[in-house]
């Protein structure tokens, strides 16, 4: 579980702690405001917090960026939009209208996303850019709410209900070019509301079962040209994403994840699977892996760098006929090491 006491709608991580952001007041132990900080044994509070929930986390300018429906940060006026810098809370400008859904640095500017019709006093219906200094609108408007936001091939990409932006209907992902929004890939059947890439590959969250043509529960990948799920998935609503010590983490209102109990908050660990008989990861299946492997399995010497490279028939142990199948196949044309999943 997650230790917090409500829903996680919003991670990232700063100055090497994992944040998580959402409709919580507090572990067991600790009264937290909506916002937290994990050192990898615990959470904390920032500052004082804010006064209502953070939906939206990122790091701008070296200052950890909260999004969310709340007026007041650390005690100062922040509408929906506040800037932590280490040790205090501080306002960007006057701040929206409405709640703010999503964060993104993109092209040296942080952008918000949300359901605001204005920023800074300028209408920017939905999504706004900030230069440090003042919120400027991005292209045609949104009708409805941008609930995620992320930069993938150098394209902000924005992801939310099934919405207009302009005069083209784009459904739940949509992708600016720095002139105009279009279509991204393919629909999802419900909302999105986490965008992030990990793994070279778009990964999206939300409140959909079904991404393109797979069957996904609650979150997918999308490699350039098709979804695809990450395993089993959730049996509820993902609702932000980021990467924390190489593992892609989701937080949302789920309590399974890969069809084990995780309440809120579960982590995808990236496979390191390529090739099986390379024991010692030197992208070549030669004699030195049957080395490594005798002396593992014989001689309590170290283990393959990557477990599966030394399960060489993919039964999910390295042992003895792991040993006997790469002989077989370096030296007696036996047959190849079973693929990676």
């Amino acid at each position: 579980g997650s230790g917090l006491n409500g829903s996680v709608q919003a991670l990232t991580v700063y100055n090497g702690s994992l944040i998580a952001g959402g409709a919580f007041s507090g572990t067991d132990e600790n009264a937290i405001n909506y916002i937290a900080s994990w050192d990898g044994s615990a959470w904390s509070a920032l500052g004082s917090g804010l006064n209502g929930s953070v939906q939206a986390l990122t790091v701008y300018n070296g200052s950890l960026t909260a999004g969310g429906d709340f007026t007041a940060a650390g005690g100062t006026w922040a509408y929906f939009i506040a800037s932590w810098d280490g040790s205090a809370w501080s306002a960007l400008g006057s701040g929206m209208n409405s709640p703010v859904s999503a964060l993104i640095v993109y092209n040296g500017n942080l952008v918000a996303g949300g359901r605001f019709a204005t920023a800074g006093g300028t209408n920017v219906f939905g999504i706004a850019s900030w230069d440090g200094s003042a919120w400027s609108p991005i292209g045609s408007w949104m009708y409805g709410s941008v609930r995620a936001l992320t930069v993938y091939n150098g394209h902000l990409i924005a992801g939310g209900p099934d919405w207009p932006a302009g005069v083209t209907t784009i459904g739940n992902t949509a992708s600016w070019d720095g002139s105009r929004w279009s279509v991204f890939g393919s629909e999802t059947n419900g909302d999105v509301f986490a965008l992030i890439v990990y793994n070279d590959n778009l990964n999206a969250g939300g409140s959909f079962t079904w991404a393109g043509r797979a069957s996904a529960n609650y979150i997918a990948s999308w490699d350039g040209s098709a979804w695809s799920a990450l395993g089993s998935g959730m049996n509820g609503d993902v609702n932000a994403l980021t990467e924390y010590n190489g593992d892609l983490i989701a937080g949302g209102e789920f309590t399974t994840a890969g069809g084990k109990v995780s309440v809120g908050l579960a982590a995808w660990t990236k496979p390191c699977c390529v090739l099986r008989g390379d024991a010692r990861l030197d992208r070549a299946i030669k004699i030195s892996d049957v080395t490594l492997l005798v002396n593992y399995i014989f001689r309590t010497g170290p283990a393959p760098a990557c477990e599966e490279h030394g399960d060489i028939n993919g039964d999910g142990a390295t042992d003895l006929p792991d040993l006997t199948y790469l002989v077989a196949y370096l030296f007696q044309q036996g047959p190849a090491p079973v693929a990676c999943p």
